[in-house]
């Protein structure tokens, strides 16, 4: 609860507002520059806070009680609760304050409400984010299961209506759509068959897929599968066709590298790391690792 008051209520109304006074006191003797308050303002315009009220209301209206009194799920500004007579579990993990981040404002694409719409039930399997601006929806009697270290990156759709399945160490970039249903039905008119409008969606761990996909019914893919963006579309089994370390791309989605896998373990380091050698090193367009010896789990596992 602690935390919870300090994220929603300690840090925005009281140690926030003595910062930006401290520092524009100090401005003006001239002890620190002017542009050290300016950037403290601009970078703390976006810090959207978690709400108080609201994220007690929602854990206690979704969780089993033991687990809504430690507050696992926190809301942030600009949250819209369509429904939230579903039920959330968290399983396979330690139940902790703040695992799932629901509607914080991580990236700068991010658009209108994020929405919340659970009247079925949503399985996290441990801590994750949902960026401002995505709309989850699971319908009466769907179950969405989502693994560890998750990221539904801003204005992203999830629509469940029977049953969407997430391995561990899931990205879905901006814009991107999960639907596991047509939501109406189509009839074959030579032979007057009617198919299922849903089907199950199963996405293995590590998977990253780029902006701007859609993930249709249906949907199986193995691990550590890269989706190249944009407007992928994706619709089958690819379990069946695709082997790991794979990137995937195009309408329909089909093989396009194999041998290939973000670098998940320790990323933003390694991200940097590379940066820093292609700056001292402006004439190349290769860095390489010195992979032997070397376990591959170290770049794409966490």
């Amino acid at each position: 609860m602690y935390q919870l008051f300090k994220e929603s209520v300690l840090v925005p109304f009281i140690l926030r507002p003595l910062k930006y006074s401290f520092l524009f006191l100090c401005c003006l003797v001239h002890i620190k520059k002017w542009n050290t308050f300016f950037d403290f303002v601009e970078h703390s315009s976006h810090q959207f806070r978690v709400v108080f009220f609201k994220t007690i209301y929602f854990n206690l209206r979704s969780l089993p009680f033991k687990d809504a009194m430690k507050m696992p799920v926190f809301l942030y500004e600009e949250v819209e609760i369509v429904s939230s007579k579903g039920r959330i579990e968290f399983n396979g993990c330690k139940v902790k304050t703040g695992m799932v981040r629901w509607g914080r404002f991580d990236l700068h694409r991010s658009q209108g409400k994020t929405r919340i719409n659970n009247n079925g039930q949503i399985i996290f399997r441990g801590k994750g984010r949902i960026i401002r601006g995505t709309e989850i929806c699971v319908w009466e009697g769907a179950t969405l299961d989502v693994g560890e270290d998750f990221i539904f990156a801003e204005n992203t759709l999830l629509y469940c209506q029977h049953s969407v399945t997430i391995g561990k160490s899931f990205s879905l970039a901006y814009h991107s759509q999960i639907f596991d249903t047509d939501f109406h039905y189509s009839m074959n008119l030579a032979t007057g068959e009617v198919r299922r409008k849903f089907r199950p969606i199963v996405i293995g761990d590590y998977n990253w897929v780029g902006n701007k996909t859609t993930i249709k019914k249906g949907t199986r893919t193995p691990n550590h599968i890269t989706v190249a963006g944009s407007y992928s579309v994706l619709s089958k089994d690819y379990t069946k066709e695709v082997p790991e370390y794979s990137i995937i791309g195009g309408i329909p989605a089909r093989l396009l590298f194999s041998g290939y896998s973000r670098l998940w373990n320790n990323e933003r380091p390694r991200i940097r790391e590379i940066d820093a050698w292609f700056e001292e090193h402006p004439s190349e367009k290769v860095f390489t690792y010195p992979l032997a010896g070397m376990n591959l789990t170290d770049f794409t596992e966490r």
